[in-house]
């Protein structure tokens, strides 16, 4: 197939380490977001920590798990999803890159609305089903958009080839 693209569009926009990285800051502002939106001022954004500290290891005797074992777990978790954003996102115009952003984001409020929706307690899975989660979706996606965009500012330019 011949393409017009000035980008060879196989070429991966972030390595995965720097999109690992990009999921660790993202997963901040996410939580940011949630909290400023929610109603319950920040109530939903303690309960999801909450919960995630009750995954994480923890010593025992203590009665409930540290929320800030909760926010580690968070941000691994997003640097989780950085990788999967970094090795699916090929160059493209940086115009485009808001929306495939936004779109992955919606996506995992999707499919954290489909698949921990049935594994998490009722008042964690409220928590996952609210608008507020979904802003703080939305915000997550944006910002991994921002940081591929950032690094594809900084690769060198393409050299246009013509094309027969």
């Amino acid at each position: 197939m011949v393409s017009d693209s000035p980008y060879r569009t196989s070429e991966l926009l972030l390595p995965p380490l720097a999109g690992a990285a990009a999921g660790l800051v993202a997963a901040v502002p996410m939580l940011a977001v949630v909290s400023a939106v929610a109603a319950d001022s920040g109530a939903m954004a303690k309960m999801w920590l909450g919960w995630l500290a009750g995954v994480a290891p923890y010593r025992p005797g203590e009665s409930s798990p540290p929320l800030a074992a909760g926010l580690v777990v968070h941000v691994l978790i997003g640097a989780v999803l950085g990788i999967l954003y970094a090795m699916s996102q090929q160059r493209v115009p940086p115009r485009v890159l808001a929306g495939i952003g936004l779109f992955y984001g919606l996506m995992l409020w999707i499919a954290g609305r489909l698949l921990l929706g049935w594994v998490l307690s009722t008042p964690v899975r409220d928590v996952v089903h609210t608008w507020s989660w979904l802003a703080g979706a939305l915000t997550f996606g944006l910002a991994l958009a921002l940081a591929a965009a950032w690094a594809g500012a900084r690769r060198p330019a393409a050299v246009a080839t013509p094309r027969d």
